[in-house]
């Protein structure tokens, strides 16, 4: 059995230590550590009454130190105090987090309302009281005030987690409030170690579960394995192991068989070692039929306590990529104002887009044209016919134009090319204005690639691309001992009009940036198709070089039909959810009326959703905390679960099934009906909280919305990634030497 206290309170840390890493000392970054820490309260059988007795009679307050780091930094305590402990107000000169386990506390909160020019002078005033009990907590930034008192007759056991270690606090203020001074503020009482020493580390795996180190060994074995994250997205998007495909325990049934579309393949499972949930979804994935799932022991905290890196942000491994790219290939940039002033004079260059159009059009550099990177190789002589003609390839932040200029200048193009560094967040914090609702797309048809089959066979030789039959890639589809992806890279015009069976759609310059949101499975097989070749061998030669075992299926578009049946049900497990009877707001509203058992809305839209609009006493709920929404209904209480996208709520569905819960039915979000029913809609800008929107990632959310501190802290991030790989995972890539010619003009 391992010392799950101390890796999950080093887990709580190392989550906290990336979220304040990621986002600067903020109250929304407080919020999202506090909520953190909040979980670990609840596992009140870590903070048991044997473990830390409760202060000897006479006396009010017992304080345990948990943990520090080496330096006194990110310190953790359990408070254990008798009522009528008080506590006068006070500042911390650090951030200060509290979570209760068990028991109230009062938080008194102060302004100050003096100046602080005249020494051993203050005057408060209150400013708002928060009841610390179970599941509740307070945040406090360094120059925050506020009080505390035991109140009632019970003992309090609640951790108190500090940026600093109170030993090391010398500064601290405490305020008189009824003689108006303040004066430099004591420990109080000493600081106690923890009583029972930590039992020893047993690192032998216990059935259906896996230690850090033993996944560590797999994930770097060569055989297949599937490391699916099964928190919500916001959840993820703090802290994360590198290789980890999100996979929300909310969308599980609806996912699982497109990313890992192999039932006997290795898959592990994880939450943040807090939960049940990655427990419920391993469950789930042995009742679909996967056979071979195992769940992180510890989850998130067991993986850092165990000196394994966290990674904040999405799509790491691919924006990695680009980091390690242009690292090692020394890609060509040009800055903002390098750009602005090129244009200013009227130089001979062209801007290309390579984001999707829809990203395309939320903003872009004035003038340029959107090409996604997956289109450039097929359509930049339609785009840039002069060999003389500069291109600058750009896109939101890095990787993207990374890849997009090593693209072209690996496949030779006589043009000069380089990226934008740091792309439209980079011209924004330059101090330049951005394009909106740009229509410059892409040529439909394309030119100059009569030459394109003799290009495509010296590029692959070059490169090494392998080229696959359409027979054999049926077989490999359905060979029951691997898994393999069939994925077609082209356009979405061009595969909504024809593409092959049991293809996916893949846009190539997407699948490089995003891996994880096609590819669920390490190690696995990937062939790529398109209608000749070209971009499926550009596309092949980046996965390639990302690690994976990549094929391009020869003869394009005219060998699908060759493929055969590819025994792959993408969605079997999404067609065998409960069934739901869909209600009209008009049904709902006689069902309040009837007299029968209550009737609860839970809506399960997303959090920022239910913000902005919501029916009036509808509660928001998430399906990995359905037993907290509903624990306090009658037992006869009649559901009705209200989602934009019906299967949501059906995987809901089953969850609360478990819990004996009745869902009466299921309603659409569309306001306009249920104004007419006679219900009233309300936003709530504030809830759910941010601590509570878990599906939503605050982490520098706003780059794109004027937010230029966010910005930089993104660029920070993003050009920081490299130096967090370990030797294992920075072996994973292979970049040099699988490049093409590089022509004159890109000398």
């Amino acid at each position: 059995m391992i010392d799950r206290r101390r890796i999950l309170a080093d887990g709580m840390v190392a989550e906290a230590r990336q979220i304040l890493a990621a986002e600067g000392l903020t109250r929304a970054a407080l919020a999202q550590v506090l909520d953190r820490l909040k979980t670990l309260a609840a596992r009140a059988e870590l903070w048991s009454e044997a473990d830390f007795p409760p202060p000897e009679e006479g006396e009010r307050q017992a304080r345990y130190m948990i943990r520090e780091d080496s330096d006194h930094g990110f310190a953790l305590y359990l408070n254990v105090m008798r009522p009528g402990k008080l506590i006068p107000p006070h500042d911390h000169t650090t951030w200060a987090c509290v979570a209760a386990v068990d028991g109230v506390e009062v938080n008194r909160l102060y302004q100050r309302t003096d100046d602080g020019t005249v020494p051993g002078r203050a005057t408060l005033v209150e400013a708002g009281r928060i009841e610390v009990g179970p599941g509740r907590g307070v945040a406090l930034l360094p120059d925050d005030i506020h009080s505390v008192v035991i109140e009632g007759e019970q003992i309090i056991r609640h951790l108190h987690f500090y940026g600093r270690a109170l030993e090391t606090l010398s500064g601290r203020t405490t305020f008189d409030l009824a003689a108006g001074t303040c004066k430099t503020m004591g420990l109080g009482v000493p600081t106690r170690s923890i009583p029972v020493p930590p039992a020893p580390i047993d690192d032998t795996p216990a059935e259906g579960v896996i230690t850090a180190a033993h996944l560590k060994a797999a994930l770097h074995d060569g055989g297949e394995i599937a490391l699916l994250d099964v928190r919500e997205h916001g959840q993820y998007g703090w802290s994360h192991l590198f290789y980890a495909v999100p996979l929300p325990y909310s969308r599980l049934e609806l996912d699982i068989e497109r990313l890992v579309p192999n039932k006997a393949a290795r898959v592990v499972v994880y939450d943040d070692g807090l939960s049940t949930v990655a427990a419920r979804a391993a469950a789930r994935a042995r009742a679909i039929g996967y056979r071979n799932v195992l769940v992180l022991d510890g989850g998130v905290a067991a993986w850092a306590a165990a000196g394994y890196e966290l990674f904040a942000g999405v799509n790491v491994v691919s924006k990695t990529f680009g980091e390690v790219v242009e690292h090692e290939l020394d890609t060509p940039s040009i800055s903002a104002e390098e750009l602005q002033a090129a244009l200013a004079r009227g130089e001979d260059l062209v801007v290309v887009d390579g984001r999707p159009v829809d990203e395309y059009r939320k903003m872009n550099i004035p003038g340029a044209i959107c090409c996604p990177n997956g289109e450039l190789v097929h359509r930049i002589r339609s785009i840039a016919p002069d060999p003389k003609t500069r291109i600058v390839v750009n896109c939101a932040g890095r990787t993207r134009s990374i890849i997009g200029a090593q693209t072209l200048r690996d496949v030779g193009v006589p043009n000069p090319v380089v990226a934008l560094r740091n792309g439209t967040q980079g011209w924004r914090l330059a101090g330049f204005d951005l394009e909106h609702g740009s229509d410059r797309l892409y040529p439909a048809s394309v030119d100059g690639n009569d030459e394109a089959a003799d290009w495509l066979v010296g590029f692959a030789a070059v490169n090494g691309i392998t080229f696959i039959s359409p027979e054999v890639a049926g077989a490999w589809l359905r060979d029951a001992s691997r898994t393999t992806y069939l994925l077609d890279v082209r356009t979405p015009e061009e595969y909504e009009l024809h593409h092959a069976p049991g293809a996916l759609h893949a846009p190539g310059g997407q699948l490089i940036q995003a891996s994880d949101q096609w590819l669920g499975v390490r190690n696995a097989r990937v062939v790529l198709t398109c209608d000749t070749g070209i971009r499926s061998a550009v596309v092949a030669n980046w996965l390639k070089r990302m690690g994976w075992d990549v094929a391009v299926l020869e003869g394009g578009r005219s060998g699908w039909g060759r493929i055969g049946a590819s025994g792959l049900g993408h969605e079997e497990a999404a067609g065998r959810l409960p069934a739901l009877v869909v209600l009209r707001p008009a049904e709902i509203a006689a069902m309040q009326a009837d007299g029968g058992a209550p009737v609860t809305l839970i809506d399960l839209r997303p959090g920022m959703a239910f913000r902005k609009g919501h029916v009036e006493g509808a509660r928001w709920a998430i399906r990995p905390r359905l037993a907290a929404a509903v624990a306090d209904l009658a037992a006869d209480a009649r559901i009705v679960l209200i989602a934009a996208d019906p299967r949501i709520a059906r995987c809901a569905a089953i969850d609360l099934a478990g819990l004996g819960r009745k869902v009466a039915g299921l309603a659409t979000a569309d306001a306009a009906g249920w104004t007419a029913a006679g219900f009233d809609m309300v936003a709530t800008p504030d809830e759910p909280s941010e601590a509570d929107c878990i599906d939503f990632l605050f982490f520098v959310h706003d780059r794109h919305d004027g937010n230029l501190e966010a910005a930089r802290r993104y660029l920070a991030w993003e050009t920081g990634l490299l130096a967090k790989l370990d030797d294992r995972e920075r072996a994973g890539f292979a970049i040099i030497g699988a490049g093409h010619d590089v022509k004159e003009g890109n000398a």
